[in-house]
């Protein structure tokens, strides 16, 4: 096993360089540099539990090696749909001046940020561990049949505002940092609201996938206006390495603060934190976010194995964000939603549902989660598994294209970039694309492209 996850890691390592020389600084945009970074960081993880003797990971060793098929296939396909475009690309810039007033922006941020404010201390405050009870609560309330409160439905409205918000944060941040000679001393301290604002959130959820999200978002925009300038900009990046190992470090710190508090709340007398890494002084630090980016494995042999439906669902699980998106006025008029899931009745999955339906029959593993993989493989099985991958890959590669060269001045026009690099980020996650996810992006995209386009 130890061997099978070392080639992988060796693969993955070697993608990440190729996609490097290939498109030199403008792989910091593409899709799947997220990928590279989150894959090497998962296999490194599983290897180190595996050298700390957790062999516990391993549940079925036969569908380890299948998913590092998956991963591996992913690798060569991105390389070779990049050996098409790369080197036409490696001269372009983006060419995105969206239509947004800086008076717009610092209104519209201090709002969110009340609303997510409020939100916070009305949901528990700083404890983490309640925060998450709530979260769930309302979740499993929805899941059988209750409804989001008008107050939360408001709440949730406005701070979904924040993604674009994230986004043009890092497009301002980038074009003052360059513009006032590379000073960090030179920003606005609004740029970073939209971050507090993105911070807030997570804790509200008491969770640690907010963060990334929000770091994600904060880059996209960043990257959006650093590759617009057609000038030398190896000033800037020389310095995001260092600002990346330092949010690394940080979100280590957090991650594993955030699992000691849910094992503390278990009333466990030793937490699995002091068990596992007692004896590795130097990994307890990173012990939560180890388990962050290892558990998946585990979830997904296990789903595998109790959860994978013997007929094929041929894509009404993994596009089910795009199927289920609901026309909501036209959904009110015609008294039922109004969806390509309800008018073909395709399958409408319930994460959350299944969550308590796997907890309540003693099913194990069911807080991991288990890989975009194994959505893929429920809707399509083993072999076209593949050929779902080699076509995510390919859409991926035309997205990207399109982002250079050609004039854009809404949010609504980055929308294919953005999703493609949520999908991305999350290929260790399953729930994450699983049900209307894709509502919240397009309603907090229109909203502000109006307000954008209303004079101050």
């Amino acid at each position: 096993m130890e061997a099978s996850a070392y080639f992988v890691l060796i693969l993955l390592i070697i993608g990440f360089t190729l996609q490097f020389l290939m498109y030199k600084t403008r792989f910091l945009l593409h899709p799947s540099f997220w990928f590279f970074v989150i894959w090497i960081s998962s296999i490194t993880s599983f290897i180190i539990y595996l050298a700390a003797g957790m062999d516990f990971i391993v549940i079925y060793e036969d569908l380890i090696l299948e998913l590092f098929k998956y991963i591996s296939f992913t690798v060569v396909s991105l390389l070779f749909v990049s050996l098409l475009s790369f080197r036409k690309i490696r001269n372009y810039h983006v060419n995105w001046n969206p239509v947004f007033n800086i008076d717009h922006f610092k209104i519209l941020t201090i709002i969110i940020f009340i609303f997510a404010a409020s939100n916070f201390f009305l949901n528990g405050g700083f404890n983490l561990v309640k925060n998450r009870e709530n979260a769930a609560l309302v979740a499993r309330a929805i899941s059988t049949g209750g409804s989001v409160s008008s107050i939360q439905m408001i709440f949730n409205l406005v701070t979904d505002l924040n993604v674009p918000m994230l986004i043009f944060s890092g497009y301002f941040i980038c074009k003052e940092y360059v513009k006032n000679s590379y000073k960090i001393s030179s920003l606005r301290i609004y740029y970073l609201l939209p971050f507090l604002t993105g911070l807030i959130r997570t804790l509200t959820v008491g969770g640690r996938a907010g963060m990334i999200n929000t770091l994600l978002y904060m880059f996209l925009g960043f990257s959006l206006a650093l590759f617009g300038f057609k000038t030398d900009i190896s000033r800037v990046l020389r310095k995001l390495p260092l600002y990346g190992l330092m949010l690394f470090l940080l979100f280590s710190v957090y991650s594993t603060f955030v699992e000691t508090a849910r094992e503390r709340n278990q009333t466990q007398i030793v937490s699995l934190i002091e068990s596992r890494w007692g004896n590795y002084p130097l990994l307890k630090p990173f012990a939560g976010i180890l388990q962050y980016m290892t558990d998946h494995i585990a979830g997904y042999q296990a789903r595998r194995v109790d959860s994978t439906t013997p007929e094929l669902e041929m894509g009404q699980i993994s596009l089910s964000g795009f199927t289920m998106f609901k026309l909501p006025i036209f959904s009110q008029l015609a008294g039922a939603p109004v969806s390509i899931q309800s008018t073909f009745n395709l399958i409408e999955p319930d994460y959350i549902k299944t969550h308590y339906e796997l907890e309540s029959s003693g099913a194990t593993w069911i807080g991991a989660t288990a890989t975009i993989y194994y959505l893929l493989y429920d809707d399509f099985g083993y072999k076209g598994t593949f050929i779902a991958i080699f076509i995510l890959v390919l859409i991926s590669q035309l997205i990207f294209n399109r982002v250079f060269n050609h004039e854009k001045r809404s949010f609504l026009s980055i929308l294919p970039i953005t999703l493609i690099y949520y999908i991305w980020l999350t290929t260790i996650f399953s729930h994450t694309i699983v049900g209307n996810w894709l509502a919240s992006f397009l309603f907090s995209f229109i909203i502000v492209d109006i307000i954008g386009r209303v004079r101050s």
